[in-house]
């Protein structure tokens, strides 16, 4: 997920370099790159002073990204003796990764960097940053870079609810005053940051809330605050500051939790995949089903980089944390430095999230569909059930490959005996067929899907040709999967 923002970003920058180049923007194409450059070192050196300091792992993808987005809100110097430029960006540059390590609890920093770092120049310098990256010319470039960014992560529901409610807030008061529609709906497109802040500033993972619903809560308060209207007493918003109140309210409403795991072993738990059992410093709060980013550095990552996001398949109800994962023979490199792991080495976990969650009404009846290591979430559900005692209706239905490839039958079979889990093998695709003979109650349970983004994304469709209503439907993923 890091790895395609900063993809995204530079695939941004790209464009304005070659718009000014071409004379289409306004901004010299190698001032654009010196401002580039600029910020990539001081943000870099300004990282490094602080993770020493705070002995706190540096993830050097997020300095980047940092560094690229200040690069896209600040405007390159007009000269290499510009005064204003060098003091605004040396401050926010500073600020951006101070803000990471000084204002953050339990490790995790509570405001987008970018963001402090304008808002704290601008109120402390009188300095503020001019987000050129909203102007007409450069739309295209944002909307390409950012659309595929939020399709990766699956914040559609973040950032539309957001453009829904700041467009609104922006335009109906305008109209209203005598303004023409059509003028007033251009200039809140073309001539202001709105698409270039949504998409790739306002999804940040670590300071947006946890839940499809609460995503759509922060991103319409973000988009009302957005409005250049609106104030608090004397001060007006900015966008920076709209993003830092959304922040503020995000952890709030979110998990303080950032473990620093040890790993106690590792666990054949099938013929390629396996599960780490580590030890936490302190009893973590989940809920069955829920998922956290993984950071594990390590040298010469690919480009999948050093974080992912992977289920906890561990139930609450049990001390240890656990995780299964799938390994292959030319899997990414944080895989296979996660499958070397020795016990006592340490991992960090963090921004727990997900709705993927076992309902409040025990009576309701249930089927869970997975495929290979997808499976992880339902070992949670279905571990948490045993050692509560619960009594559900659930049928599961279980592909794979090869019969070798399942994992956690032990659990199912203790499940079939305690609650009475009606589970099926398939060792091939998942069919409307297979659903309606092991399942032919199917329209009165609700669905959980968790596999391959594609089988997912067949087994929805194929459910809702079946009659069973889209509300009836949960799929498990990942941003950034």
């Amino acid at each position: 997920m890091y790895r395609i923002t900063l993809y995204s970003l530079v695939f941004i920058l790209a464009g304005a370099v070659l718009l000014g180049a071409f004379g289409m923007l306004h901004l010299n194409p190698f001032a654009l790159l010196y401002s580039t450059a600029f910020f990539l070192f001081f943000c870099a050196l300004a990282n490094d002073i602080f993770a020493r300091t705070f002995e706190v792992p540096a993830n050097t993808e997020s300095v980047y990204i940092t560094a690229l987005i200040l690069t896209a809100l600040i405007t390159p110097p007009v000269s290499v003796v510009d005064g204003r430029y060098y003091t605004i960006a040396f401050w926010a540059a500073v600020w951006a990764m101070a803000s990471k390590y000084m204002f953050a609890i339990k490790k995790r920093h509570i405001f987008n960097p970018a963001a402090f770092a304008v808002a704290l120049t601008s109120l402390t310098l009188g300095l503020s940053a001019t987000w050129w990256i909203g102007t007409p010319v450069m739309l295209p470039f944002v909307l390409v870079g950012g659309l595929l960014l939020v399709r990766k992560m699956r914040r559609f529901d973040l950032v539309g609810s957001f453009i829904l409610v700041a467009l609104l807030s922006i335009v109906l008061p305008a109209v209203l005053s005598g303004g023409n529609f059509f003028s007033v709906m251009t200039r809140a497109i073309g001539n202001s940051p709105l698409f270039f802040f949504s998409l790739m500033m306002l999804t940040e993972p670590l300071t947006t809330p946890p839940t499809k619903k609460l995503h759509l809560a922060y991103g319409s308060v973000v988009g009302f605050l957005f409005a250049p209207w609106m104030h608090i007493g004397p001060l007006y918003t900015t966008p920076e500051i709209a993003l830092l109140l959304g922040n503020l309210g995000s952890y709030f409403v979110s998990t303080k939790d950032n473990l620093l795991l040890k790993l106690k072993k590792i666990e054949v738990i099938a013929y390629d995949s396996a599960e780490l059992v580590f030890e936490a410093p302190q009893k973590l709060r989940f809920k069955a089903g829920q998922y956290m980013e993984w950071m594990l550095p390590h040298k010469n990552p690919d480009s999948r980089g050093v974080r992912r996001y992977l289920t906890i398949s561990s139930s609450p109800t049990e001390d240890d944390i656990r995780i299964g994962v799938k390994f292959c023979e030319n899997g990414s490199s944080f895989k296979k430095k996660l499958l070397a792991m020795e016990p006592g080495a340490t991992i960090t976990a963090s921004h727990l999230v997900g709705d993927f969650i076992l309902p409040l009404d025990t009576k309701q009846k249930l089927a869970f569909i997975a495929g290979g290591i997808g499976v992880t979430p339902f070992r949670s559900m279905i571990k948490y059930i045993l050692d509560t005692g619960e009594k559900r209706d659930i049928a599961l239905i279980y592909a794979n490959k090869k019969e070798e490839d399942i994992a956690y039958k032990n659990i199912f079979d203790e499940a079939a005996t305690k609650f009475g889990l009606r589970t099926t093998y398939v060792l091939s695709l998942v069919t409307k067929e297979i659903i309606e003979k092991n399942i032919p109650d199917y329209q009165e349970r609700i669905f959980y899907i968790a596999g391959p983004m594609a089988m997912v994304i067949a087994l929805d469709k194929a459910l809702k040709e079946m009659g069973v209503k889209d509300a009836q439907i949960k799929k498990d993923f990942f941003p950034g999967f």
